[in-house]
């Protein structure tokens, strides 16, 4: 790997993503399911070993929003040996000013941060960050490059077992787009439900977020979950990039050159 490549590793609640970054590009990207925490990076070196990654990095830049993960991958990392040097995103490593009104600004998830980082860096301010995993949130950074806060719900999945987990007869199924509004049985309620009731609440918080800043650049949409948001009628530049997390990165990589010697775990 050239010094200008680095791996990153994204713990999300539901998917560990893994992917070597170079010259701001996407080289390779790999995921699995975080849960069950055990096991989880045997089943990650695994995937690493088949997909033949090289076996001697310079740098992982880590990003997680799963503490329980956090300790088993500090302890395999250092088993394997597979990177010279390990970084653990903090809040004081992104560069992101955030609003006075915010009274727990390192409450706030990290990938919301870096999300929001990179949305402003890409496409510029303002600009409204959609993030569809997990949970779905919706943040707004304003006309001066400030981090206003935003908004955080239950994503497309969780919504669909909470419909079935809090219930006797609904059954266990996938969230996707139903094949009409009004279901004519109960999946195809259940389906249509989840599916509009989540991109509705999304697009009027779009809608609200646009009115509280004039002149919106961009809404950005990531996530895994981010193609069923059907959001193309509610602002004329909708940009939708899967990778937005691993793009802030590469903008801090790139941009702080301490970035590589503050954070050593």
């Amino acid at each position: 790997m050239s010094q200008k490549d680095f791996i990153g590793i994204d713990i999300g609640n539901s998917r560990l993503k893994v992917a070597r970054i170079c010259d701001g590009g996407i080289e390779r990207c790999i995921n699995v399911k975080t849960h069950p925490i055990t096991g989880l990076f045997d089943r990650l070196y695994r995937k690493i070993s088949v997909e033949k990654w090289p076996a001697q990095c310079r740098l992982a830049i880590i990003c997680s929003v799963c503490s329980e993960a956090d300790p088993p991958l500090f302890k395999s990392l250092k088993k394997l040996n597979l990177f010279e040097k390990e970084l653990f995103l903090k809040h004081s490593d992104i560069p992101l000013c955030i609003n006075s009104q915010i009274k727990k600004p390192q409450q706030i998830g990290i990938d919301r941060i870096l999300n929001a980082y990179a949305a402003l860096k890409l496409y510029g301010k303002p600009c409204i960050v959609i993030s569809a995993g997990t949970a779905i949130t919706v943040d707004l950074v304003d006309g001066s490059g400030e981090f206003r806060g935003g908004a955080i719900g239950p994503g497309f999945r969780l919504s669909m077992k909470a419909l079935t987990r809090g219930t006797s007869r609904l059954p266990c199924i996938d969230a996707e787009k139903p094949a009409r509004i009004c279901g004519v049985n109960t999946v195809e309620a259940m389906k249509s439900g989840v599916y509009h009731f989540c991109g509705s609440g999304v697009k009027t918080l779009v809608q609200k977020f646009a009115e509280k800043t004039s002149g919106v650049q961009a809404v950005v949409v990531t996530g895994g979950d981010g193609e069923l948001l059907n959001l193309y009628d509610c602002h004329q530049n909708i940009i939708f990039n899967p990778e937005l997390l691993f793009m802030g990165m590469w903008r801090l990589f790139l941009e702080h050159s301490g970035l590589n010697s503050n954070a050593k775990i």
